[in-house]
């Protein structure tokens, strides 16, 4: 459902860059190719979501998207989605809109005011993961320390169950192992953590750009992903939050083993992406 002239809390600045994106999609148009099946996409967050009209005529002309609203996914173009409703065809900013599979409000501890990462430093993990033979190539220290990072991430500083959760990701990558699946670190990741169960993440087999990133960490969902600007064997990167005042850009923080906690400009987290693997993962 739209909701008409609902603009009132959405920042000028939001709407001035929907017009770059509206003038860029016209003639970037033809070089994305049309969705074959039908794909939705919804706001990201709880809040409302503002729509621009593909022809745009006036401030009074953007419209407001309800947090439960879905629309079909007619195009993909720079800084959006072109999507059809029900007045015709309306341009989404990836700020505030994702895949539906990645809709919904965060459950993560970062959506906690006040958090830390830096608190993942305190934790002591066991020290198996140190010295441990491994199975292959992914299941790497690099792999333990990462997924510890996002257990962090997901329960907060009071979890204690690193001991156990690691050596059941142990047990899972041998069981992978066995079957010669190989996954890749970040789908394992993604694979482990919704063994349980439950949609504790979703894995999205296509390249990650900074628009997506910035829209999902807007809404307090962490993306994982791997790199390999600086290393042949790969960095696995969790960019977990947004850092920076309202109305300038924005840094990304990101954790990486060896490295610790690092925070990417937007020129930097871009050139990092540019060596990325084309999958990714999203802590929901």
């Amino acid at each position: 459902m739209i909701l008409k002239n609902r603009t009132g809390s959405f920042h000028l600045c939001s709407a001035m860059a929907a017009l770059l994106i509206i003038s860029g999609s016209v003639a970037a148009g033809s070089a994305f190719a049309e969705t074959v099946e039908a794909v939705f996409i919804k706001p990201a967050g709880s809040l409302y979501a503002p729509l621009y009209p593909r022809e745009f005529s006036s401030m009074a002309s953007i419209v407001a998207a309800e947090k439960d609203a879905r629309y079909k996914l007619v195009k993909e173009i720079p800084g959006g989605y072109i999507v059809e409703c029900e007045d015709g065809l309306f341009v989404a900013p990836y700020r505030w809109y994702v895949f539906e599979n990645l809709a919904g409000e965060s459950v993560n501890a970062t959506k906690n005011k006040g958090f830390d990462a830096s608190g993942f430093f305190r934790i002591e993990l066991p020290k198996e993961i140190e010295t441990s033979e491994f199975f292959f190539n992914n299941a790497s220290i690099k792999s333990f320390h990462s997924l510890a990072f996002l257990l962090f991430l997901k329960n907060g500083p009071k979890f204690d169950g690193y001991e156990q959760k690691l050596r059941d990701y142990d047990d899972f990558m041998a069981a992978a192992a066995k079957k010669k699946t190989n996954p890749p670190a970040v789908e394992a990741f993604c694979d482990f953590l919704n063994s349980g169960g439950s949609k504790a993440a979703v894995c999205m087999k296509r390249r990650l750009t900074a628009e997506i990133a910035y829209g999902l960490l807007e809404s307090h969902k962490p993306v994982v992903f791997m790199t390999f600007a600086n290393s042949a064997a790969g960095e696995i990167i969790a960019a977990y939050s947004l850092t920076g005042r309202e109305g300038f850009e924005k840094e990304a923080e990101c954790y990486i083993y060896g490295t610790g906690l690092k925070k990417f400009s937007r020129g930097e987290f871009e050139k990092t992406l540019e060596s990325s693997s084309n999958i990714f993962m999203v802590l929901m």
